[in-house]
């Protein structure tokens, strides 16, 4: 039986429905493309489809397909009997069919029996110790198996479950305030979210008064170093926060982790633990022979969590679920995971990422060949190649897709094409269209030579059109820093120039740094373009943005101000609450540093644009607001940037990244230890200018020009600073 419906209790109401008539359910997510739906209605022999009546028009209709529409006035449910059944259920029958992307273009669905969803609360029930106590959230979508631990781990303990709008999913600063309203005492969360949600948590000047006994990550990587501004303010004790790796045709879980500040200092790529009790991972080469420990092989799975197989692809169950090689004859499985990890001395398990071309983004396992397949099928596309790597301004992944077209296009008529058969998580968030791809000796695409998406803008639908409001140039300007584009158009929209729910996200958060008041995630998807959101902000948060360009006086008043070497009373009070109070110390007799270049200028002045012009010249590297000058020390930096200012931490490790070509992870843990070192602010100058060798160092920050200080501090540690 098929359940497309939208988040609301009627979801849980209807999945227990069909299970108390002995049936399985096929969960359909409503950001599913029409197509999708459909093959996964054929696929899976659906004949009932319980829907509600908003949604007819974006579910298929058919012969074959009965719709059960719940709400509608006339619905036949107020007819059948409201006693039990009396329907034996086996613990061997079907409870759900979960569809995961598919190499071939098309989904596989994943048989999953009810024998392998309760084994999995009786086998982690030592660890946890639910009870109808607890409450927690269905923040997922019910078509995605973290829900099924949400749902049933509530239900099967007697707690409650919050299911959760899925408006309020999109927005961290929503989702903090229900976690706190409700008094939420299990989460679950992938990496991804639980980093926005972290980022929403430090708006406040105060820790959040939460009731929250576990944190439980899964569906993607945990990179531990996220969890340093966790772990500062809530320490690691309680909540207790648990990594825990799966598949979907494993049954959700699969290992457990608890996770330390201590794990912090780990060199693991990413401790996923043990395996549950009644599990059994082997890890395998190629030649399916056990790897000894300390060495990379293939994460296999056996015991009660192995799902039936596919259904209906026999010869791909055959492939991916296949006899325990060592133990002939026993009848046991193993699942191929795919997934590589190698087993550390003290028997825990580090997970070092795929082996083949399948990708989890934000915590959906993506086949990488399904969306090329659908990238072929548009009539002017004859090649198309898809990979995942790192964005090297937020060092989030991200899918970027390659193509050969044989007629012009544009990249706003690609989305829209592949809108059409993919959801939203699939299409990539960057396209580059390439005469030929570059072939190894073997006559194999060779990845390594792909080019990486540049920074210019898109060619999209829309033609540009510049900035011409303060408020528009300010929002362009920020967005151009967070998307890493270097001209954007008001009327382009955010998530067709590739932003993602994570750089929505920095982006909001700048907003707050800047404007000191709230402006939600879910903004953004209503006001997609820099047009759009100008007049919300305008209409909606005009004293905001009056403090922030300095009182009645537009941007272009504020800056001739300065070039008249004014400082309003107006532009001093707009920045009292960025500007450190700290007095520099004058006691460092190390010699000075090279010659660098400070560029004084108010707040949204158009030194973006200066600083833009200075990054062509082949003897200047322009940093990020670097924000160093204003301290003696990394650490004294940091803590007068806790809370809703962290956002201004960021130009440093932007800076790392670009200079030496490294992920965003990478700078991050290299500040990390910096700071661990309370190195001196000059002492960083130094080392960026030695690593940029015979380039002069650009550095320019508003604040700056607001306390003299600063520039006495420059004099002192620069030769001949400008």
């Amino acid at each position: 039986i098929g359940i497309c419906l939208e988040r609301t209790p009627e979801v849980i109401v209807a999945i227990l429905g069909v299970l108390k008539a002995g049936c399985a359910f096929v969960p359909l997510d409503l950001a599913y493309p029409k197509d999708r739906i459909e093959f996964m209605l054929n696929d899976a022999d659906v004949q009932l489809l319980i829907t509600q009546q908003s949604l007819i028009g974006q579910v298929p209709s058919g012969d074959a397909l009965q719709p059960l529409i719940v709400d509608a006035p006339d619905s036949p449910i107020a007819n059948h009997r409201r006693d039990n059944p009396g329907i034996e259920i086996t613990e061997n029958q079907l409870v759900y069919v979960l569809y995961t992307s598919g190499s071939t273009g098309q989904p596989k669905g994943a048989m999953i029996t009810h024998r392998n969803v309760l084994r999995l609360f009786t086998a982690t029930d030592h660890w946890f110790h639910f009870d109808e106590t607890d409450v927690w959230t269905m923040f997922h979508s019910y078509a995605f198996d973290f829900s099924v631990w949400e749902m049933w781990g509530a239900l099967l303990y007697g707690g409650c479950v919050v299911v959760v709008p899925y408006m309020v999913s999109r927005s961290p600063e929503a989702f903090h305030k229900l976690l706190v309203d409700e008094k939420v005492t299990v989460l679950n969360q992938t990496p991804s979210a639980f980093q926005q949600l972290i980022a929403a948590d430090l708006q406040s000047a105060k820790p959040a008064n939460f009731a929250l006994r576990y944190v439980i990550f899964g569906g993607e990587a945990l990179n531990f170093q996220m969890l340093k501004p966790w772990f500062d303010r809530y320490g690691d004790a309680k909540p207790q926060l648990i990594n825990m790796y799966g598949i979907t045709e494993t049954t959700v879980h699969v290992t457990y982790q608890p996770v330390s500040a201590a794990d912090l200092r780990s060199n693991a790529a990413s401790l996923i633990g043990v395996p549950i009790p009644d599990l059994e991972i082997v890890l395998l080469d190629e030649h399916l022979q056990p790897v000894p420990d300390g060495e990379t092989g293939e994460i296999c799975v056996g015991g009660g969590g192995v799902a039936r197989g596919y259904w209906k692809r026999e010869q791909l169950t055959n492939e991916r679920f296949i006899p325990h090689p060592q133990k002939p004859g026993s009848g046991e499985k193993l699942y191929r995971s795919g997934d590589l990890a190698k087993r550390l001395p003290d028997g825990d398990l580090d997970y070092l990422g795929r082996m083949d071309f399948q990708v989890k983004i934000r915590g959906f396992r993506i086949e990488l060949g399904e969306i090329e397949a659908a990238m072929v099928k548009h009539p002017a596309i004859s090649q198309s190649l898809v990979i995942a790597n790192k964005h090297p301004h937020s060092g989030e992944q991200r899918l970027v897709g390659y193509f050969v077209a044989k007629a012009a296009m544009n990249i706003s008529e690609i989305r829209t094409f592949l809108g059409q058969s993919l959801p939203d998580y699939m299409i990539p968030a960057a396209f580059v269209k390439i005469d030929e791809f570059p072939l190894t000796t073997n006559g194999k695409i060779d990845r390594k030579a792909l080019p990486e998406p540049g920074k210019e803008r898109p060619n999209l639908s829309v033609a540009f059109v510049a900035p011409r409001s303060d408020t528009e140039k300010y929002l362009a300007e920020i967005w151009q820093e967070v998307l890493g584009i270097e001209s954007i158009g008001v009327r382009d929209a955010f998530f067709e120039l590739g932003g993602t729910s994570i750089q929505a996200g920095q982006f909001v958060a700048r907003l707050y740094a800047d404007l000191g008041e709230e402006v939600f995630v879910v903004t953004l998807f209503e006001k997609p373009t820099i047009e759009a959101f100008a007049k919300m902000l305008d209409s909606e948060y005009e004293s905001a943005l009056k403090r922030f360009f300095g009182g009645e006086s537009s941007m272009e008043t504020a800056a001739s101000t300065v070039e008249q070497h004014i400082v309003t009373p107006e532009i001093i009070e707009k920045m009292k609450h960025i500007v450190p109070t700290v007095h520099l110390r004058d006691d460092d007799n190390s010699p000075k540093n090279p010659p660098a270049l400070f560029i004084l200028a108010p707040p949204r002045s158009g030194t973006t644009l200066f600083r833009t012009m200075l990054a062509g010249h082949p003897q200047l590297f322009a940093a990020s607001e670097l924000q160093l000058l204003l301290f003696n020390s990394l650490r004294e930096r940091k803590d007068a940037f806790s809370g809703k200012w962290h956002v201004w931490l960021e130009g440093t490790i932007r800076a790392i990244m670009e200079i030496k070509n490294v992920d965003g992870d990478t700078a991050r843990q290299m500040m990390h230890d910096f700071e661990q070192q309370n190195l001196s602010t000059k002492a960083l100058y130094a080392k960026l200018q030695h690593w940029l060798g015979e380039q002069i160092l650009v550095d320019k920050s508003p604040q700056y020009a607001l306390d003299l200080q600063c520039m006495h501090k420059a004099e002192r540690d620069f030769e001949n600073a400008l």
